[in-house]
Parts: C-alpha cells; sequence; structure tokens
C-alpha cells in the first residue's frame, strides 16, 4: 500500500506565480473570494475555501469557471445569505449552488464520508468543523488543496 505525506506551506512559503494578474483577468474567481468573505463572516467564527479543480487551475494560471466552495458555515446559514439551488438529492449530503453576480458556485460544508456502497458516492456523510478533515476524503490530493480569501 502506498501512503502519502501531507504538507502544508505557509503563505510565506508559497506564492502564485502571477497572482495579482490572475485575479484582474478572472472576474469569477474574485467573486468567488468575495462570497468567502460573506460566508466568513465578520467574526471569523467561519471558515471558507475555493477547493478542488478553480485551485488547479489558479495554479496553472488557467482560467477557472467551475469553482466549488468549502465551508463550515451551517447550510441554513449560507441559504438566507444567497439566491440557492437544490441541485436533486446532493442538498442531502449538504451541497448547495448559490447563485452570485450571475454565476453559479457549488457550495459544500466540511463533511467525512461515510461508507460507499455503489463505488461512487457516498452513503452518509457526517459535517466536520475544520477543512484538515474534509481533505482526508478527498480523491486526488490536488483536491485537497484550498485557497482563502485573504
Amino acid at each position: 500500500m502506498k501512503t502519502f505525506k501531507q504538507f502544508y506551506l505557509s503563505e510565506a512559503e508559497f506564492k502564485f506565480p502571477n497572482w495579482e494578474e490572475y485575479l484582474k483577468t478572472n472576474p469569477q474567481f474574485n467573486d468567488a473570494l468575495e462570497i468567502l468573505k460573506i460566508l466568513n463572516g465578520k467574526n471569523k467564527e467561519y471558515t471558507s475555501l475555493i477547493v478542488g479543480g478553480a485551485v488547479r487551475d489558479a495554479i496553472m494560471g488557467t482560467p477557472a469557471h467551475d469553482i466549488d466552495i468549502a465551508t463550515n458555515r451551517p447550510m441554513e446559514e449560507t441559504e438566507k445569505l444567497f439566491k440557492t439551488h437544490d441541485i436533486g438529492k446532493n442538498k442531502q449530503f449538504s451541497i448547495i449552488v448559490i447563485e452570485y453576480k450571475g454565476n453559479n458556485y457549488e457550495v459544500s460544508n466540511y463533511r467525512a464520508d461515510g461508507d460507499y456502497s455503489d463505488g461512487r458516492r457516498p452513503d452518509s456523510i457526517s459535517i466536520v468543523k475544520d477543512f484538515k478533515k474534509d481533505s482526508a476524503r478527498r480523491d486526488f490530493r490536488l483536491n485537497s488543496l484550498g485557497i482563502d480569501a485573504n
């Protein structure tokens, strides 16, 4: 069995190449960063991150069009902040779509997966408080990366 060691880099240790230029040319990514700030709230009891393929796109400097967000803010509170859409059975897995400035963003709670009887989707999930636990369930190491709004 192959094992992987996780590495955590501080902002001082890692910088995205041409980050300011990337943000200038990707308004949808900027809007997603605004969403993070709204989800986090003023008292910072919540954390929210851009996750998945959009992080890979940012690292590679290519435009991100499908931007997913993970947060520990309860879904009921998120639904009060934005116009939302239910996307089938995904709400039972704590996933909704929010509409912001004409674009849709998939938002999920940090979670841990239960068993996979069909080999594709978990039979159940449990909500967890931090992204480190959430990232352990993600399928690729790259999907375990997150970008915050700072």
